[in-house]
């Protein structure tokens, strides 16, 4: 803990059912850079759904209906995605403004890395090459950084708290 902090370093910056809804509006901000991203990168969200969905399909069933395959694919990553950001309302703190969106930043990035390098190695080249993209990057990064948003419009709602700082 630091010790000459202002702030309430035990408070959250998000309530976890607020971090779930903003990972759900990142989750598609995400889908959302990659349409934007399209016409010079040539990802597409239909891959990227359609490889969501092969995570966790076995070989048979990627036959399916496309249609059906996008919609687990959007299922499967609607889920991941709720679960990070889970993650990111329990574990951060109410810090200032600019330690937030480096936050938010470096959260993103590390999503990537987990996904495209870790992950990646485990799965097939065209998982490999789609989320090593630079495409798939600013997406993650957009997803931290709609995090982080969400979390400075909570903390600017809510009163600010008084603690005592130690002299020395």
């Amino acid at each position: 803990m630091i010790s000459d902090s202002p702030y309430d370093v035990n408070e959250m910056a998000l309530s976890p059912f607020a971090g779930m809804f903003a990972g759900l509006v990142a989750a598609f901000l995400m889908l959302g850079v990659v349409i934007l991203m399209e016409p010079y990168s040539g990802l597409s969200v239909e891959t990227v759904l359609k490889q969501f969905a092969t995570l966790v399909l076995p070989k048979r069933f990627e036959q399916m209906e496309a249609n059906t395959l996008m919609l687990i694919g959007l299922g499967v990553h609607l889920l991941l995605r709720l679960l990070v950001s889970l993650l990111y309302s329990v574990c951060q703190q109410r810090i200032p403004t600019r330690g937030l969106v480096a936050v938010g930043i470096f959260f993103g990035f590390i999503l990537w890395i987990t996904g495209s390098v870790i992950i990646g190695t485990l799965l097939g080249a065209e998982w490999r090459s789609a989320s090593r993209s630079w495409t798939w990057l600013l997406a993650n990064l957009a997803f931290g950084l709609c995090l982080a948003t969400f979390s400075m419009i909570a903390l600017s709602r809510r009163p600010a708290t008084s603690v005592a700082v130690p002299r020395d």
